[in-house]
Formats: C-alpha cells, sequence, structure tokens
C-alpha cells in the first residue's frame, strides 16, 4: 500500500520576484538552518585581526597591512552576510535558506536602497512598512522591560549605525575597493597624505590627513559624452581605519544575532525568551565614525581627451580578434 507523504510549501519573495518552494519537510529544514548561522565569526575574526595588527605594529610598520586588509575585506564579506540575513528573516522567515540561495546582488542593493530611502519594501509583519528603526525596534522590544532606559539609546543607535553600514554597501568606490581587494589584491599598499587649502594661499592646510595604512587601485572610468564602450583609467586611494572596521564587525555580529534570535523565535521556540545582544558600553558605536579631520578616500586621474573620429565602433573594436572562420 502505497503511503502518501504530505508536502509543505511556502510563498514569498526575493524584493519583489515571487518564489514558491515545495519540500516534505521545509519547516524542519529552516529551523535546521537557521540554527546553525553563526554570525560570532565576524566577531572572532574582528578579534584575531586586530590583535594580529597589534602585534605587527610592535615589530614592523610595515607588516600591518595584512591585518589591516583582513579587517576591510571582512568588514565587506558581514556587509553581505548582515544585508542578505536581514532582507531573508523580514521577507522569508518561513524559508530563510531559499531567500539566501536564491537572491542575486542587484536585488539585495536594491533592497537595501529602498530601505534607505524610505521606499517600499514588502515584508511581513511586525516588520512592515519597513524601516531601520521599525526593525529594531521589534529585534531589541525585550529590553523594553529588561533594560528601558536602553532601549530607545539603543534603537537610535543600531539605527544610525546600519545607516552608515547601508551607505558603505551601496557606495560604488567601497563596492570598487572590495572588489579590487578579494579579486586577487589588484591593490598597491601605500602611506597617505592629503592637505587641502586654498588655492594660491600662503597658509596652513585646512585639513590635512595621514594614514599610514592605505592602498590605492586603478579602474575604469566611462568617458564623457554618448562613448559607448570607451573608457579612461582612475585611480582611488583608500585611508585603511582597522579601528573602525573592527567595532563594525563586533556590531554586525550582535546585529545578525538579534535578527536570527528573532526569526528563532518565531520557528522553534515561540514560548521561550529572545536573547538581545548589544555592546556593553556606546564606545563601539562612537568608533564607526572617522576620526575628525580625514578623508578616508580620494579619486583621482581620468579625463582623457580623444579626438572624435578616433573613437571606434563595437565592430572595430572587437576586429581585433579572429574571426571564427580564420581558426585552424
Amino acid at each position: 500500500m502505497s503511503e502518501t507523504i504530505p508536502i509543505e510549501y511556502v510563498k514569498f519573495a526575493i524584493l519583489d520576484r515571487p518564489l514558491c518552494v515545495w519540500l516534505p519537510d521545509l519547516a524542519e529544514t529552516n529551523r535546521r538552518f537557521i540554527r546553525n548561522i553563526d554570525p560570532w565569526f565576524f566577531s572572532n575574526q574582528a578579534e584575531l585581526h586586530a590583535a594580529a595588527l597589534a602585534n605587527a605594529e610592535v615589530h614592523s610598520a610595515s607588516r600591518s597591512h595584512y591585518p589591516a586588509l583582513a579587517l576591510r575585506l571582512t568588514y565587506g564579506m558581514a556587509l553581505e552576510a548582515f544585508f542578505a540575513t536581514l532582507g531573508a528573516v523580514v521577507q522569508a522567515p518561513d524559508c530563510v535558506f531559499g531567500w539566501l540561495s536564491n537572491y542575486r546582488n542587484d536585488e539585495l542593493r536594491m533592497f537595501v536602497d529602498r530601505l534607505s530611502k524610505g521606499n517600499f519594501v514588502r515584508a511581513l509583519p511586525p516588520f512592515h512598512p519597513l524601516s531601520w528603526a521599525r526593525i529594531l525596534q521589534n529585534l531589541l522590544a525585550p529590553l523594553k522591560d529588561a533594560h528601558p532606559e536602553r532601549f530607545d539609546r539603543l534603537v537610535r543607535l543600531f539605527t544610525k549605525a546600519w545607516a552608515k553600514f547601508a551607505e558603505d554597501f551601496l557606495s560604488e568606490a567601497s563596492s570598487l575597493e572590495y572588489n579590487s581587494l578579494k579579486h586577487s589584491f589588484r591593490i598597491e599598499p601605500t602611506a597617505l597624505k592629503i592637505e587641502i587649502g586654498v588655492n594660491g594661499a600662503d597658509t596652513a592646510p585646512l585639513i590635512t590627513s595621514t594614514s599610514p595604512l592605505a592602498h590605492t587601485f586603478p579602474h575604469l572610468v566611462r568617458m564623457a559624452g554618448d562613448r559607448r564602450h570607451h573608457y579612461d583609467v582612475a585611480r582611488t586611494a583608500v585611508a585603511l581605519n582597522p579601528s573602525a572596521h573592527t567595532a563594525s564587525l563586533h556590531l554586525l555580529a550582535c546585529s545578525m544575532h538579534n535578527i536570527l534570535a528573532f526569526a528563532r523565535h518565531r520557528v522553534m521556540q515561540p514560548n521561550d525568551t529572545i536573547e538581545v545582544r548589544f555592546p556593553d558600553n556606546d564606545d563601539v558605536f562612537e568608533a564607526l565614525s572617522t576620526r575628525a579631520g580625514s578623508i578616508p578616500r580620494i579619486t583621482y586621474g581620468g579625463g582623457v581627451s580623444v579626438a572624435p573620429h578616433e573613437y571606434w565602433s563595437a565592430d572595430e573594436i572587437l576586429s581585433v580578434y579572429p574571426k571564427a572562420e580564420e581558426e585552424t
């Protein structure tokens, strides 16, 4: 006698793209997946690389670049992990693994962009209508009774931090830098000193920024006008900020923990108390701010001018390659 196995399903959206996932043990698969996500990896990496940086500075300034770069790389990875986890929980809490395994980079960036601008984003209760503050008010809700004096302040501090994380995640310059680092380290380590003053004035610079830990990298810039397929090259110099990256990783770990704690409570332990994590003091939040008077990033170069007759069509550019019929 045949046995019919009931199939579970869940309907959700990744940004605006509709999905319906079917699986006999869908709920248990989702619970197991959520249970195994460990955001404290990022906090652990922050501690390891910060300690390595302090040790390197004692022995040789030249060795400090490696742990500083590791902190920057881990920060870039943590940003995507954080926003993707957030998107999965507010849009598909019953299929977190499905959302995370199927989102596209452009969808995640649009999700963060809409949320940052206060535009409509599809979200389930209690997060609808979606905003940074509304999300945090729900995630930190247990503190209303346990730590009422901290609740409003933490909502404000985390909201400000998340807005800063969104700015970094959406920044084209930050994306170019992160991609240059994670793909074969296409960067040139350097020290950076920038002085800005009044042109022609014989006075001290208005702003001076110095960083012993920095790097530069080249990238393509579309040429001015309607010049399809034609680019010149700019170069961006970035001053690394290990203390800010370290603080960011601790806050991202806390944020992911709180998102996942909410998800676990919803699908696994609806009768248990949600454990909320937050820094012991506000110094971690304050460390996110770039030090006063510093210029963390500057782009220069580009602006090449080419005579109109020297612009090539797509076919003329591709003519450098042998045609298929010419292959032997």
